[in-house]
């Protein structure tokens, strides 16, 4: 049995593997006496589970762009507490028509409706997203993200598009910590954001010069290869 684990919060691991891909992750999670002799610990940042849309990008190298001018932004999902909405509102104080900006949000989004409408409110070239099958292709074509802070921070990190993240939950709080390491810039909190603070971000970040970066997510079989391993893995 393999056990997908974030922060190492439960009483006891009875799992034969504990995979934690975090680039927080430490053994220090998981001492001895919280889980059985036979387990196995596969923690860090190589073993990060990327979906098999991505293998085609395996050897992806990014052209740094003249400028940032590709935006996408993804506050989750369901993004409850509408953050979508906020970065939009920030985004139009700086009316900038030389900024293409793509927005993904799930089909339950409750906030659709009014996210459409301030879409069409923009200055410059603006489209909402909703059933993206190929989320690879859409960073391959962003120059910057804005984003909650999770998983889709490594998944930026693998395409090499740097990024702003925003802290929604508490469990994102550890890898906010530690998001320069992925080549995020943290916004902090969702709620001590305005929307003047964050168009000054966005405006420094938009006007930053773009550079290319080593990923620290790489496209690998090191789960699998793990997996018929009998030694014990720890965190390289």
């Amino acid at each position: 049995m393999l056990v997908i684990d974030d922060n190492g919060e439960q009483d006891h691991y009875y799992a034969d593997v504990i995979l934690n891909p975090n680039i927080y992750s430490q053994i220090d999670f998981y001492p001895a006496e919280k889980r059985e002799r036979y387990t196995k610990l596969l923690l860090g940042t190589d073993y990060v589970l990327l979906r098999k849309e991505f293998y085609p990008y395996r050897r992806f190298r990014r052209t740094p762009s003249a400028a940032r001018r590709h935006l996408l932004v993804l506050m989750g999902s369901g993004d409850l507490e509408n953050m979508t909405s906020v970065v939009l509102a920030a985004l139009s104080r700086l009316k900038r028509p030389d900024i293409w900006c793509r927005l993904v949000v799930g089909p339950n989004n409750p906030h659709i409706r009014e996210l459409e409408g301030m879409v069409s409110d923009l200055t410059g070239r603006s489209e909402l997203l909703s059933n993206v099958e190929d989320m690879p292709k859409l960073y391959a074509w962003a120059d910057c993200a804005v984003t909650a802070t999770g998983s889709t921070c490594y998944e930026l990190n693998f395409m090499q598009v740097p990024f702003l993240n925003i802290v929604v939950a508490r469990n994102q709080a550890r890898l906010d910590q530690m998001i320069v390491e992925l080549k995020g810039v943290s916004l902090g909190w969702f709620h001590s954001l305005t929307t003047d603070n964050l168009a000054t971000e966005l405006r420094r970040f938009l006007d930053s010069p773009s550079e290319s970066f080593a990923p620290r997510i790489h496209f690998g079989d090191f789960v699998a290869e793990h997996l018929m391993r009998p030694a014990m893995v720890t965190k390289t």
